[in-house]
C-alpha cells in the first residue's frame, strides 16, 4: 500500500478531532524505533505555543493511532531540533530526527523523542528536555 501523504494525515486528524479548516496545523513524520521501516505522522493543530489538538496517524495505513483535544495553553512539541542538539551537546548538522517507541522516555506517540546520532552513539532527548542514553528500563543518563 502507498504511504499516506502529509495532506491525507492532516485531513484524517482534522476529521477525528472535528477541527475546522481555519485551525492552523503542522505535521512531522516520526520514525518508529520499535518497528523498523515504519513511521507515523504527528499532526498538531493550533498556534505554535497553543496546541488545541494532536493526532498520530499511521503513515502506512492512515489509521488514527491516538488523538487528543488540548487546552491551547502550551506547545505540544516543546523541544525543537536545535534545542535537542544543544541538550545533547552536539553541533548543528548532527543527524537528528523525530522517533518513538513506548519506553520510560515516552509512553505516547504524541510525545516523540529526538533521536541524535553522534559518533558511535545514539542518544535521545524527550519533550521535557531530558537526555536519555538508553531507552531500555529506567536508565536515564545525561
Amino acid at each position: 500500500m502507498a504511504q499516506v501523504t502529509e495532506s491525507e494525515a492532516i485531513a484524517s486528524a482534522r476529521a477525528q478531532l472535528r477541527l475546522g479548516g481555519n485551525v492552523p496545523v503542522d505535521a512531522w513524520e516520526v520514525q518508529r524505533i520499535d518497528q523498523t521501516g515504519e513511521s507515523y505522522w504527528l499532526v498538531i493543530f493550533g498556534e505554535r505555543d497553543a496546541a488545541v489538538g494532536a493526532g498520530a496517524i499511521d503513515a502506512q495505513t492512515g489509521e488514527v493511532m491516538v488523538s487528543a483535544s488540548l487546552p491551547g495553553t502550551q506547545k505540544q512539541l516543546a523541544v525543537d531540533a536545535a534545542t535537542a542538539l544543544q541538550i545533547a551537546g552536539m553541533p548543528p548538522g548532527t543527524p537528528i530526527r523525530l522517533a518513538w517507541k513506548s519506553c520510560p522516555a515516552s509512553r505516547s506517540p504524541l510525545y516523540p523523542l529526538w533521536e541524535i546520532v553522534g559518533g558511535n552513539e545514539t542518544i535521545y532527548v524527550d519533550q521535557q528536555a531530558k537526555l536519555w542514553r538508553s531507552l531500555a528500563g529506567r536508565d536515564r543518563g545525561g
